[in-house]
């Protein structure tokens, strides 16, 4: 692992966003929504409210 705990505020981000653009977003929300779907709190609630990042949102 990096040794992200040391590293300058500019060398974070470009790490964070190479490591974000190597995720598989489809397989992964899928995953989660399988996840979450499984919780009491899904069970029992009446709203679910996300966040999904659109294309054109400035992640």
């Amino acid at each position: 692992m990096i040794y992200k705990y040391f590293m300058e505020k500019q060398s974070l981000r470009k790490w964070a966003r190479g490591k974000r653009k190597e995720l598989n977003m489809e397989k992964e929300s899928s995953v989660l929504a399988d996840i979450l779907v499984q919780t009491e709190e899904y069970k029992n609630s009446k709203n679910i409210m996300i966040y999904y990042p659109l294309e054109k949102d400035p992640v």
